[in-house]
């Protein structure tokens, strides 16, 4: 994922740098600490993962100034999220800057055991539904169709045996 294939280099993913369009932490070294924390705590990890793919059309009609806007709206309507459907210590990041995807990191549960399955896959529909919802009106104008929303999760266990980090990426 990273290294000469991607275009991406390890100094680069070392510091958690700053979105300039959203404000938001890009996936680093400090966000990655924070992630290893909750992982060591609770032994497993939720990671949801959220790529709104269609809106470089956007940019390529219409210009950077549009887009940057409708970025703007989709990081609130993910922000929003947090006290409903995420907690307000869930990590929310840029996977890259200058992209369309965002990684949320859920913190440690209040139970005991950390994050299960069937809790992922509840917030991810969740978290589609009303991000759907919530840019269709500020997408619309430019697209003229529904955005187009790719969500995944991932549940990772601690195996003593592989690298911690290895893992989260």
């Amino acid at each position: 994922m990273y290294g000469k294939e991607s275009g991406v280099s390890a100094s680069q993913i070392t510091q958690d740098a700053i979105d300039e369009v959203t404000g938001l932490n890009v996936l680093g070294s400090q966000s990655m600490k924070q992630a290893l924390e909750i992982f060591e705590t609770q032994r497993s990890l939720g990671v949801i993962y959220l790529d709104v793919f269609n809106l470089v059309k956007i940019e390529n009609d219409y210009g950077a100034a549009v887009y940057d806007s409708i970025q703007r709206d989709v990081t609130k309507t993910i922000q929003a999220l947090q006290g409903k459907y995420l907690r307000k210590s869930d990590l929310i990041l840029k996977c890259h800057q200058f992209d369309d995807a965002f990684l949320i990191i859920l913190s440690k549960k209040r139970n005991i055991g950390g994050h299960r399955k069937n809790d992922l896959e509840t917030i991810a529909r969740r978290i589609h539904a009303h991000i759907s919802s919530g840019i269709f009106f500020t997408t619309y104008k430019w697209l003229k169709r529904k955005p187009k929303l790719r969500i995944g999760y991932s549940f990772i266990v601690r195996n003593s045996l592989l690298n911690p980090q290895r893992m989260i990426y």
